[in-house]
């Protein structure tokens, strides 16, 4: 029987873990972590993401944790309604819903369905053997372990990439971002099924609903990395760069975040031809990453493993299966780094003037208009193309 092993019990990891598992296979996800706790904020999971799940028998679970909503709405800098989108046509057009939901939750709901003994916490990679009939990882703790295929899904900063090609770093976007998971009754005034996007100079807040009766917010701030603070765990540099904005977004900072808010550097790393290596690969974030504005991250990584897993389940030579999974995904890869990119510039303004140019013309488009370039590359068709391989 085929041995998988899988570095990385985030999305992409128990993912993959378990779409292994549905196929026979045998499988070990080593995570680095010693619990799986609660990680900050969400998760947007966009149809074709969900439509991958389902097809893979993992998709058990999500339900309780659904939260649909209704409407987005762009609030100027100012505090007034520039307009407000219903996402029924968006929604017709992706063939399903776009869903917020809590990261933790859906990570434990993932983590709930492996077989028992499947997942092996507090275990880190030290170094990587590859071999022409199997590769071993070595970890920290001394120990080792054995399989057909190593499976770096340990996220942006990975130690399995760090081996394999230690050329490939993360580069700073200039944007940092903060967020977390707040209760209603701080803005009880927001729809528990609307979305709210604020705008700001060199700044924006999006706010969505989820489970709970809760909402999850992201505030990706346009920035220098050194005046950054990575220990500035009271957000004092966040209610520095509000202040005399929003009065909303100002108590969503000061609010109790259950445990679950965060503030991190954004960086993207630009898809490498080099993301396998005989019987090692990388997917998800490990492979590529870009920013979180358009929330395809949690997708693709989501998409990466069910592609791995299709062309696991053929059962051909290793090498020649990674290096056709590589040109299947590459192309995916940069074109969600281009159009991510192109949504930072368009969303986030530096200048008044763009700012007010920016609320001036956005009344006059609506939410298939804003993605429209993203349309093709995630609705029906496009996960039957992708199924197709």
């Amino acid at each position: 029987m085929t041995k998988i092993m899988i570095i990385g019990a985030g999305i992409a990891g128990l993912t993959l873990g378990l779409a292994c598992q549905r196929a026979g296979l045998e499988v070990k996800i080593y995570e680095k972590a010693a619990a799986l706790k609660t990680i900050g904020g969400g998760i947007i999971l966009w149809p074709h993401g969900y439509r991958f799940l389902q097809e893979l028998s993992i998709a058990d679970g999500l339900q309780s944790v659904w939260m649909s909503v209704k409407s987005l709405n762009i609030i100027s800098h100012r505090g007034s309604r520039l307009c407000s989108d219903d996402y029924a046509e968006i929604n017709g057009l992706l063939g399903g819903e776009i869903i917020p939901i809590d990261r933790s939750l859906f990570q434990q709901l993932l983590a709930s369905q492996l077989q028992q003994n499947t997942l092996i916490l507090n275990k880190s990679c030290a170094d990587i053997q590859i071999k022409n009939d199997n590769a071993g990882v070595k970890f920290a703790d001394g120990s080792e372990d054995h399989a057909d295929l190593i499976v770096g899904a340990d996220g942006i900063h990975s130690a399995v990439r760090s081996i394999l090609n230690p050329d490939a770093k993360p580069v700073y976007t200039g944007y940092c971002w903060w967020g977390g998971i707040v209760n209603h009754d701080v803005v009880p005034h927001f729809p528990v099924n609307e979305v709210q996007f604020i705008m700001g100079r060199s700044k924006v807040c999006s706010v969505w609903p989820t489970h709970g009766n809760r909402f999850m917010w992201y505030l990706p701030v346009k920035m220098p990395l050194e005046k950054f603070n990575r220990n500035d765990d009271g957000y004092l540099l966040a209610h520095e760069l509000c202040q005399g904005w929003n009065a909303d977004v100002q108590k969503i900072i000061a609010a109790d975040q259950q445990g679950q808010r965060f503030h991190v550097p954004i960086m993207e790393l630009i898809p490498e031809r080099s993301n396998f290596s005989g019987r090692a690969v990388l997917i998800g974030d490990a492979a590529s990453a870009f920013g979180p504005l358009l929330g395809q991250g949690a997708n693709k990584a989501i998409e990466d493993a069910y592609v791995l897993s299709l062309l696991l389940r053929q059962r051909c030579d290793m090498p020649a299966l990674l290096s056709r999974y590589e040109e299947l995904r590459r192309a995916r890869h940069h074109r969600f780094l281009e159009l991510e990119r192109m949504s930072a510039e368009s969303l986030i303004h530096e200048t008044a003037e763009a700012l007010q140019y920016f609320e001036q013309e956005i009344p006059k488009i609506n939410l298939v208009t804003m993605f429209q370039d993203m349309i093709p590359l995630v609705n029906a068709e496009a996960c039957e193309e992708i199924a197709a391989i």
